[in-house]
């Protein structure tokens, strides 16, 4: 049983990642949790009871995790930035307050993917957290 339930689940996986087109990375991580959901209540020989407190223990860690209380969810975006002066490693603190101030966001990391000194553009990734977003009210 338990060599053809892996086989399952590795075809299921496999036809999940190869197969279909553009799932990100955290819809594929509830696709596997659910399915593994699944697989534990299907196999088990459990009582509904102890059942439901294995599913509440998986779906509450993973709501734990993913809701910002354990930790917190780091955001990156990548942005071309001109100002090819302030890419210098001596720079990097007025580097870090002129993409705060053109963004509005509270960026605490930045690394440098690219640097084109012909067009003096430097491609940059920016970090910042997901909780330092800006807040749009709602309209009513």
């Amino acid at each position: 049983m338990s060599m053809g339930a892996a086989f399952g689940l590795f075809a299921v996986f496999s036809m999940l990642r190869y197969r279909t087109e553009g799932i990100s990375t955290k819809d594929m991580t509830y696709l596997f949790i659910v399915i593994a959901m699944g697989l534990i209540c299907a196999v088990s020989k459990a009582t509904y009871f102890e059942l439901a407190v294995i599913n509440s223990i998986l779906i509450g860690f993973t709501y734990a995790l993913d809701g910002n209380w354990l930790v917190r969810n780091e955001m990156v975006k990548t942005i071309q930035y001109e100002n090819i002066e302030l890419i210098k490693p001596e720079n990097y603190n007025e580097l870090l307050t002129d993409l705060r101030k053109r963004t509005g966001l509270n960026i605490h990391r930045v690394t440098i993917n690219k640097i084109d000194f012909l067009k003096d553009i430097a491609v940059v990734k920016i970090y910042f957290y997901e909780d330092s977003l800006p807040k749009i009210p709602k309209s009513k």
